[in-house]
């Protein structure tokens, strides 16, 4: 359950997640079918040990699923938002409330950030296996719109594509467009150089053009970076919520 959870299922298909967990749930089944009979504690000093390994594996399995479901839910007032990719099938790469689900809580303190993919027919977020161009990908140039009502209070349109697979720690700078919301500021990053068509000051309407995802900045792989924070003078990150729903690592989108 762990890998079905905390795994990336993009790379190769999403639709393998599901075939793996049914292989083993059925693996599981045979398994039990043949040792029902047999006795759970063994008499000799070998299979005692076996038994108290499997035991401390066991109950370490079950420690981390309840962890990782922790992170399926937030704490705090939430920004409710529209989601700003329509036209395909959207995966969530990195998101939710647990480190095991969502790498931005380790790299930039950021627990309620989303990193979002696309995919194609077959599940997965590019074509072939491991491409070396941004235009492999399928979110590469897909359209951002505007999750919100409210102001432009920042943009960047001028920062290159990264390279592939290249990921520039030290680069802070990406292309991107800053929206307050209320008294949220809500951050879409990694757009295409160019493609940004608001300016700081704009007043724009949910659902209005923003930019084209890209690859700019601290990137490895096209794709859009989303966060929220309260304007207050210092960073305190906002949970997000699209039409209702949080959204964690492994939810899909279709728009």
């Amino acid at each position: 359950m762990l890998c079905f959870l905390v795994g990336t299922w993009q790379v190769l298909s999403y639709a393998l997640r599901y075939i793996l967990a049914a292989l083993f749930l059925i693996v599981a089944y045979l398994s039990y079918r043949r040792v029902r009979e047999r006795p759970f504690w063994h008499e000799s000093k070998g299979g005692r040990l076996i038994t108290y390994v499997s035991v401390i594996v066991l109950a370490a399995l079950v420690f981390y699923n309840i962890e990782v479901l922790r992170g399926f839910w937030y704490t705090g007032k939430p920004i409710t938002l529209a989601f700003p990719l329509r036209g395909g099938i959207y995966y969530i790469a990195e998101g939710g409330n647990h480190v095991l689900l969502n790498g931005h809580i380790v790299t930039n303190g950021t627990p309620y950030a989303l990193d979002i993919e696309a995919l194609n027919g077959l599940g997965r977020h590019s074509r072939g296996f491991f491409p070396s161009r941004v235009t492999d990908y399928v979110i590469y140039g897909a359209t951002v719109s505007s999750p919100c009502a409210g102001e432009v209070v920042e943009t960047m349109n001028v920062i290159s594509d990264s390279p592939v697979n290249e990921l520039h720690m030290a680069s802070r700078a990406m292309n991107r467009v800053v929206l307050q919301c209320g008294n949220v500021r809500v951050l879409l990053g990694h757009l295409l150089q160019g493609s940004v068509t608001v300016q700081e000051g704009d007043w724009i309407q949910a659902g209005q053009p923003l930019g084209q995802v890209g690859n700019s900045g601290k990137s490895k792989r096209p794709h859009l970076h989303i966060q929220a924070d309260e304007s207050s003078g210092h960073f305190d990150p906002v949970p997000i919520v699209f039409d209702g729903v949080f959204l964690v690592r492994n939810s899909v989108v279709v728009r």
